[in-house]
């Protein structure tokens, strides 16, 4: 299997229950459906029902959880209450994280299925196709075990982020409504404008037993540790080698901030030099705010410090293609 390509990994170390999903005895199939409705509510609808049908034509019993219908927290608790055999996460990247938890606390398979901006955890296992809004249902069978992180008790599986990301994060909405070319170089220059005026922030990293304080603009912790590679964005060397990787900026001044802003943008953390990177199984942040503004897994949220992030290793089960490009190793 590959990163993406040219990268080829040794596969045989993973631990890998080989199942083909579509040969083995069928049962209920939730789709929760909680996709972005940044193209149009109407595709977003075809696409629910053509996944929906192609489940039941593979013998699945397809059940669909509407998230917009009902509201985030009642939808899922409606899919923990459930009958699932299977759990097919359709939104971005905080829904899945969403669907995850409770994949991990059932034991279930869970399939994710890109509906969102960035995708990355669905990148990284290989079912997200850059030329199709549609993942080929009939290509996916393999099941395989990976990381899954956490901080202060949520869960997360690519990433959180401190500082710049969710300063700029807060704007997403507005960002998106600014249409045509001067709509987004005005959003360009909105976020230009943020990473110029945030203040960095005090923070006492610790890590084991090392402890080390710095003000930065943005930390960054992944599920592990991302990959050094010009095309690649954000993406990461493996989804189940156990452990954290930890991304601390250090840029300064006007020249350095439009650094981060762009590093941050293409994903590019491992290529700049002004990110001091390192690996560990737990990470604690300190902060002198008692609460600061936090980004996990594109969800900004508001949460207490210190945050402590740790990581069970190969706790959940998620099905990917039969032969795939992603990041499983």
């Amino acid at each position: 299997m590959s990163i993406a390509q040219p990268f080829q990994r040794d596969t045989s170390s993973l631990e890998s229950a080989s199942t083909e999903l579509w040969r083995r005895k069928p049962g209920t199939a939730i789709l929760f459906d909680n996709a972005s409705h940044k193209s149009s509510a109407q595709s977003v609808s075809r696409r629910a029902k053509e996944l929906l049908q192609t489940l039941a034509d593979t013998g699945w019993h397809p059940r669909r959880i509407d998230a917009h219908g009902t509201g985030m927290e009642q939808a899922l608790a409606t899919l923990r209450e459930s009958d699932a055999d299977l759990i097919l996460g359709f939104g971005g990247d905080g829904t899945v994280a969403a669907c995850a938890e409770i994949a991990v606390d059932r034991d279930l398979p869970l399939l994710p299925i890109p509906g969102g901006t960035m995708n990355l955890t669905a990148k990284d296992l290989g079912v997200w196709d850059a030329r199709s809004d549609l993942v080929d249902l009939s290509m996916l069978g393999t099941e395989h075990v990976v990381d899954v992180a956490s901080v202060n008790g949520r869960m997360f599986l690519h990433s959180l982020a401190t500082g710049l990301v969710p300063a700029i994060g807060r704007q997403r909405e507005a960002f998106r409504s600014r249409r045509g070319i001067a709509g987004r170089c005005a959003a360009i220059a909105d976020a230009a404008r943020i990473a110029l005026t945030l203040e960095r922030q005090l923070i006492e990293l610790r890590t084991g037993s090392l402890s080390a304080r710095a003000k930065s603009l943005s930390i960054v912790v992944s599920n592990n540790r991302l990959v050094r590679h010009h095309d690649v964005d954000f993406s990461r060397a493996s989804v189940d080698a156990g452990e954290l990787g930890l991304y601390v900026s250090t840029h300064r001044g006007p020249i350095g901030r439009y650094q981060l802003m762009q590093s941050l943008l293409t994903g590019q953390l491992e290529l700049d030099r002004k990110f001091h990177e390192a690996s560990a199984h737990q990470v604690s942040l300190h902060a002198e705010d008692e609460s600061i503004a936090v980004s996990v897994d594109g969800e900004i949220l508001t949460m207490r410090t210190p945050l402590v992030v740790t990581q069970r290793h190969r706790a959940l089960r998620v099905i990917v293609p039969a032969s795939h490009t992603g990041a499983t190793s």
